[in-house]
């Protein structure tokens, strides 16, 4: 999945020169780069089988990213964009005998990602367009070690994730506001965990929602986004020990700032 991950890294990367050698073309109508910092409120959760709650982790997360946008004169368009990002949380949950245990997870990660779309024009100062694509995001959740509510150490261990995601959804400027919404549907999921165990979290829809200004060269916003997982299907370690992933999701609520040119 990595390999296939660094495929499409470099298919975006080398789309950008060739983006732009289009866009000195005739049949060139509108061209974009958009480059931005962002900060976001993060929290994850994990579920047990009854639907009570097993874990929460809560912190901020940080990112870079860059876009291009492309419109043909045909009013055809093209997004391809990446962003690195990485921060901390604070970890409150339970060992696996269900003792309450806290600690502190690193997270660093990457998103790729291609849009396309076709934009037109209901108005002098609207525009919409109607989008598909697909999404990368891969991620590495270190959890350090801790201790659990009786003082006793516990040993952290690392989770290397994958999704690949579909997406279908809407955007709209309206003067110098802009909104986006889209719905994402997992094409694969996949969490290895330490170096010899791997799992497949179900496949559950995730949503995204965006708004905000532009003026000038500036473009600001605030962002919702989701990720949801369903249970894996359990791996055993012997004929009667077995691990999987339970239902997870994340919560991402969070300002960009950036400047288009």
């Amino acid at each position: 999945m990595r390999v296939f991950a660094g495929f499409l890294a470099l298919a975006l990367l080398m789309s950008f020169p060739a983006i732009d050698a289009r866009a000195q073309s005739p049949a060139a109508r509108d061209n974009q780069f958009y480059v931005y910092i962002s900060t976001e409120e993060y929290v994850w959760k994990e579920f047990l089988d009854d639907g009570s709650q097993a874990l929460k982790e809560n912190g901020m997360l940080f990112g870079i990213g860059f876009a291009f946008y492309h419109e043909f004169r045909n009013h055809l368009t093209i997004k391809p964009s990446i962003e690195i990002f990485g921060g901390s949380t604070d970890y409150d949950g339970r060992t696996q005998s269900g003792t309450p245990a806290t600690t502190t997870v690193g997270y660093s990660g990457l998103k790729l990602g291609v849009d396309g779309g076709y934009r037109f024009r209901p108005s002098e100062s609207v525009f919409l367009e109607p989008f598909g694509g697909i999404g990368i995001r891969f991620w590495t959740r270190d959890i350090k070690d801790g201790t659990t509510s009786t003082g006793s150490p516990t040993s952290g261990y690392k989770e290397d994730w994958t999704t690949v995601m579909a997406r279908l959804g809407l955007r709209m400027d309206v003067s110098m506001f802009f909104f986006e919404a889209a719905v994402r549907y997992p094409i694969y999921n996949e969490n290895t965990v330490g170096s010899d165990l791997t799992l497949y979290p179900g496949k559950q829809p995730s949503y995204f929602g965006e708004a905000g200004v532009k003026a000038g060269k500036f473009k600001g916003s605030i962002y919702y986004e989701t990720l949801s997982f369903s249970k894996s299907d359990p791996v055993y370690m012997s004929s009667t020990t077995y691990v999987y992933q339970p239902k997870s999701t994340a919560t991402m609520v969070g300002i960009r700032l950036g400047a288009a040119f």
